[in-house]
């Protein structure tokens, strides 16, 4: 019995892969597999990934072995998840495309090697239920419009993007067409245009990432986060952004949050923007031009190096706006001034120590790993 096995194992051309049920004896599968939920499958090369691709694993997990995967799709595959057998030796792809796929898991991957014909590194496109984790997501430098994007959701729903690492991008992560989106405690750093940008985006949670050192090309105004209206036919709702640190870094000088309704029809509701961060910034440190209701509350906008920086409400003045803390604070392109006017906000420069305080004290809070780094 062992000698037919051994001979079938060294077939010339036959696709081996491994699967193990969970508690389960290994199988071995000559380029077929039956539906097998939870178990778990190993790949060590692509052929082996693309011929575990052809079977119906709903509900598996297929373990990666260190190496390099090229260019994957993995269309519209349902109940799967990809992740590195040894997290640190992680496999890694140029790019993975999702394209209608329904619970779907990446986690602890890489993303790097070749940019060519490349838009993004993720993409995502009629997903939902699709949950980004642990990646390492790398362009190419200089990270400018030659390079691709670090991830795009495009119409999906119920999707997390958490604890990724995105950098040498020339956009870290859009949300197009998006509901029931988390970004939450990202790493986005050295990118070209905007960290994150978002439109048709309800229901959307932008929390406790961290945003640093953008390189903006000539006559270019980078954002840490950007949310706009251009082209959308209904109102934004529910978008909540968060617990964020936007510094300047090492790098040129971005917009903070800026939040407008380019077409001047669809304003906002309940929008949040609450305790984010921003160290740094060019003249917009927090603007929200066109909400109906909402808050703007417990912020701090810090300038650097004499440049200008405020707070900023455009057709926006049904917001609440309370306790933050910026060198101006504006309304319609009115300064609040008198104390009726300002309530419990304050018009003040936080001093440069007293800003690396609170940006060391962020760290150590969402990023300990990297704050004892000296990230």
């Amino acid at each position: 019995m062992r000698k037919s096995l051994l001979l079938a194992g060294l077939v010339l051309g036959a696709v081996i892969v491994t699967a193990q049920a969970v508690g389960g004896p290994r199988a071995a599968l000559m380029g077929t597999c039956s539906k097998q939920p939870g178990h778990r499958y190993v790949a060590a090369s692509k052929a082996d990934l693309e011929a575990l691709l052809k079977c119906d694993l709903d509900g598996a997990t297929i373990a990666l072995k260190p190496g390099s995967y090229g260019r994957v799709n993995l269309g519209a595959a349902k109940g799967l998840t990809l992740l590195s057998d040894n997290p640190a030796q992680p496999a890694s792809f140029e790019t993975i495309v999702i394209d209608g796929g329904n619970r779907i898991a990446l986690s602890g991957l890489r993303f790097g090697g070749s940019i060519e014909g490349l838009a993004w590194r993720v993409q995502v496109d009629d997903g939902s239920g699709i949950d980004l984790s642990e990646l390492d997501v790398v362009g190419q430098s200089p990270p400018d419009g030659n390079v691709p994007g670090g991830v795009y959701i495009h119409n999906s729903k119920q999707v997390s993007l958490k604890r990724l690492k995105v950098s040498l991008v020339s956009n870290g992560i859009r949300l197009i067409g998006t509901r029931q989106v988390v970004v939450a405690d990202n790493i986005i750093h050295d990118f070209g245009s905007d960290a994150i940008q978002a439109s048709d985006a309800s229901q959307s949670v932008i929390s406790g990432n961290y945003i640093s050192s953008a390189h903006p090309a000539p006559g270019d105004h980078p954002d840490g986060v950007q949310i706009f209206t251009l082209g959308n036919q209904t109102a934004q709702t529910d978008i909540v952004v968060k617990d964020n640190l936007i510094e300047k870094g090492a790098g040129g000088l971005m917009q903070g949050i800026f939040v407008t309704d380019e077409t001047d029809r669809n304003p906002y509701a309940n929008l949040e923007i609450t305790n984010n961060i921003v160290i740094g910034s060019m003249y917009h440190g927090i603007t929200i031009a066109g909400a109906a209701s909402g808050s703007v509350r417990g912020n701090v906008v810090v300038p650097l190096d004499g440049q200008q920086n405020w707070i900023k409400l455009v057709k926006a003045n049904a917001l609440e706006l309370e306790d933050n803390v910026a060198q101006d604070l504006m309304k319609d392109n009115s300064n609040l001034q008198a104390k009726a006017e300002l309530g419990n906000n304050r018009r003040m420069i936080v001093p440069p120590a007293d800003a690396a305080a609170a940006s060391r004290a962020w760290k150590a809070k969402h990023l300990p790993a990297e704050a004892s780094n000296g990230q």
